[in-house]
């Protein structure tokens, strides 16, 4: 649940749904804003971790009611008005542990693009008018050899921290290994993105 409130007062001036939420989220770490819109990552984390159990007989007992709705919406500031959400799509994943596709880090904005990235290890760049994914890179499908000399480091879960836009570039952390120790491997590594990959 998102609230809008009045920063005089603190009177609650609007209130918007955007996931089921659960005990790890729902909204998690943060949101990012720009002049036109407040961007909201959804994790819903338990009832992901639900979808998987209860097929095999193990559904858990304290989880919201309703469907995970993991992805990003962008909501109109004034009036808590959903511009538009795109749902977290199911992607390959190459973790040791279970994948799950919580989107719970918070997102980095710059015009026009969202970078958003999710527990699954998949770091997304969004339109931010429209929703449309425009690119994504899995963490997971490859090992890095890091500039501090470790070779073949797995990448991770993105959560807990978001991505940095600075001087042209896109910093995240990926191997976050989560509260529950879903979707993450406990190893970091750095991951820095241009546009013409130097």
């Amino acid at each position: 649940m998102i609230f809008g409130m009045d920063p005089e007062s603190g009177r609650i001036v609007w209130r918007t749904r955007v996931g089921s939420g659960s005990s790890l989220g729902g909204v998690e770490w943060g949101m990012a804003a720009d002049s036109a819109r407040l961007y909201v990552p959804n994790a819903d984390t338990m009832n992901l971790i639900d979808e998987i159990l209860r097929p095999l007989g193990k559904a858990l007992r304290t989880i919201q009611p309703g469907p995970a709705k993991p992805g990003l919406s962008a909501i109109d500031p004034a009036t808590g008005e959903i511009i538009w959400s795109t749902p977290t799509p199911l992607a390959p994943c190459r973790l040791r542990s279970d994948c799950i596709r919580a989107q719970s880090a918070p997102p980095a904005v710059m015009p026009g693009v969202v970078f958003s990235g999710s527990t699954d290890g998949w770091l997304r760049a969004y339109d931010s008018a429209t929703g449309a994914i425009i690119w994504a890179f899995s963490a997971t499908a490859e090992t890095y050899a890091t500039t501090n000399g470790v070779e073949n480091q797995p990448g991770g879960a993105i959560d807990g921290s978001g991505p940095t836009i600075a001087n042209g570039m896109v910093f995240t952390m990926s191997g976050y290994n989560g509260a529950e120790r879903f979707g993450g491997n406990g190893v970091n590594v750095l991951l820095a993105f241009s546009v013409d990959g130097e």
